[in-house]
């Protein structure tokens, strides 16, 4: 990683600081001791930054490169964990439902951050049967999904585009 890219040093602390939270939550609230892979922050960041270059700039239109959508940004970061699969644990199952769960809560705080949206009503919105219907399948969908092979980076784009639009709609009608 070029050091002096203040893109890519910002995206490495943001990964290092949800790397800390997720151990911290799931040490407080299901008493589990999060190991993550030696370096993962930047392992992660790396990635993160090839599949950029690998994955998605070649496919977009010439020249529209120098902005980057949330929806693709949370996008990759889903798939960068998934393909990483940072966390370790002493069984694959477990193990791959704690990445899909660290990848959505990174793709929660992005989305939630960049839309500040107001936490009392996105708890009534969370749940909602059909947000948790959603939560649950694309997680599985994460669990199950092979990056090495398949890495659907728009798709995954469009599917948080549609649940922020979703959202946004759903918070119209909250008091």
């Amino acid at each position: 990683m070029e050091s002096s890219d203040p893109k890519k040093e910002k995206r490495l602390l943001e990964f290092k600081e949800w790397l800390i939270a997720f151990k911290e939550y799931s040490k407080k609230v299901k008493d589990i001791d999060i190991i993550y892979i030696d370096d993962a922050e930047e392992i992660l960041n790396d990635w993160y930054w090839y599949t950029m270059a690998e994955k998605l700039y070649p496919y977009m239109e010439q020249g529209d490169n120098s902005r980057i959508n949330h929806s693709k940004i949370i996008s990759g970061k889903e798939l960068t964990i998934m393909a990483i699969q940072p966390i370790q644990f002493e069984d694959e199952i477990t193990e791959k439902k704690l990445n899909a769960e660290l990848a959505w809560v990174i793709a929660w705080s992005i989305l939630s951050g960049w839309n500040n949206y107001d936490n009392d009503k996105v708890e009534k919105i969370l749940d909602n049967k059909e947000i948790q219907l959603f939560i649950k399948e694309h997680m599985t969908w994460l669990e199950k999904l092979d990056p090495e092979f398949d890495y659907p980076y728009f798709s995954n784009a469009q599917t948080w585009r549609v649940f922020n639009l979703y959202l946004q709609e759903f918070l119209k009608n909250i008091n």
